[in-house]
């Protein structure tokens, strides 16, 4: 079961702002009539609210010491998607090139779940540049 019906919150900046543009869409596609009997001020007070709604959603899930993510939960994703993205043996994945990679990927995933845990309790998320960014 999703939070969300018509849109896809991955599209959308995980901050207050595109959660709750996200919500607004939602509720916009939902309500197409609302459009029509509501101003834009008024339907964003009603995506303001259910953005709050989907963080009381999601907490649970980020909780600190009784989230459902723990770090070997993490290692077994980044294994099977390391894996099948490169098409290795279980020999093959023993290489210390790959285990290296995948235990970054592994830590990026923590750090991204730390941040999302903050920005769910209601604190500001860390933002910072990636390595490999362009710009």
């Amino acid at each position: 079961m999703s939070f969300f019906k018509h849109v896809a919150l991955h599209k959308y900046d995980l901050t207050d702002k595109g959660v709750s543009q996200a919500c607004y869409d939602e509720i916009v596609i939902d309500n197409p009539v609302l459009e029509d009997v509501l101003s834009t001020e008024q339907i964003q007070v009603l995506a303001d609210e259910m953005r709050e709604r989907f963080k009381d959603y999601m907490r649970p899930l980020f909780a600190s010491g009784g989230g459902y993510m723990t770090t070997g939960l993490y290692r077994d994703i980044v294994y099977t998607e390391y894996m099948l993205e490169h098409d290795l043996t279980y020999t093959e994945m023993l290489e210390r090139v790959h285990v290296d990679e995948m235990l970054k990927r592994v830590a990026h995933m923590e750090w991204q779940d730390t941040q999302r845990a903050a920005w769910m309790g209601g604190d500001m998320p860390e933002y910072t540049v990636p390595e490999d960014c362009p710009f």
